[in-house]
């Protein structure tokens, strides 16, 4: 399991938002937006990846528990 995996989804939403703001900080720079934009995308596909695995999880255990 690799290390932004073993990251609570609370911290990789917050690092998400840090990534996110710096293109709307005094610290832009064009040469390092690219870069950048790919690493948003990256932490993006890897932190719905995990919410849907969640939301699967959950509606295993709703299925598993309910009285029909």
């Amino acid at each position: 399991m690799s290390q932004k995996e073993n990251k609570s989804v609370a911290k990789q939403l917050d690092d998400l938002k840090q990534k996110i703001d710096w293109f709307y900080g005094e610290d832009f720079k064009l040469d390092e937006a690219l870069k950048r934009y790919e690493e948003v995308i990256e932490s993006s596909k890897s932190l719905e990846k995990q919410l849907g695995n969640m939301k699967n999880k959950v509606e295993q255990l709703a299925k598993d528990f309910s009285i029909d």
